[in-house]
């Protein structure tokens, strides 16, 4: 199917955008000691007796088995958020930890944005979650409705039945 000729500019913009993308990543790889090692790496570890799963987006090491774990964010960014620790965590017991990083990929504004989550405060939300003491908070309401965990979930209660 041929592209609609009035989205040319939309994805002539988008295909320069992609290329600028391209050059920073590579350039950013050549500046470093490190290397793309694994992409969507599936991280998966035991916490408090909860399997945490997850994919990393890019996992980098260098030649004496240093890493560094980098998600790509489109938005905002949580620097305190747990996932990059996690992913940390879960590393292959064969490479050390150097760090975890976002990869803001913001047109115009690329740029490497370090973790400060901390992987010790997972425990402790694991285990306000099985005391019952983190209360379910989605964004949208709407979506309780439609939750397979909705008959046991504290987080539809502010629905009308």
């Amino acid at each position: 199917m041929a592209a609609d000729p009035k989205n040319a500019p939309v994805i002539s913009n988008l295909k320069k955008e992609v290329k600028i993308l391209a050059r920073e990543i590579v350039a950013g790889v050549r500046e470093s000691n490190y290397f793309p090692a694994f992409a969507e790496m599936t991280m998966q570890g035991e916490i408090e007796g909860v399997t945490v799963r997850g994919k990393a987006d890019r996992v980098d090491a260098d030649t004496k088995n240093h890493a560094i774990v980098i998600d790509y964010k489109t938005g905002a960014v949580d620097r305190q958020s747990l996932q990059l620790p996690l992913y940390i965590s879960f590393l292959p017991k064969k490479y050390t930890a150097d760090g975890a990083y976002y990869l803001s990929l913001k047109p115009g504004n690329f740029k490497m944005i370090e973790s400060k989550g901390n992987p010790e405060a997972a425990g402790e939300i694991v285990r306000a979650i099985k005391r019952g003491e983190i209360a379910p908070s989605p964004k949208d309401a709407n979506v309780c409705r439609y939750c397979p965990a909705r008959f046991i979930c504290r987080g539809g209660e502010h629905e009308e039945n």
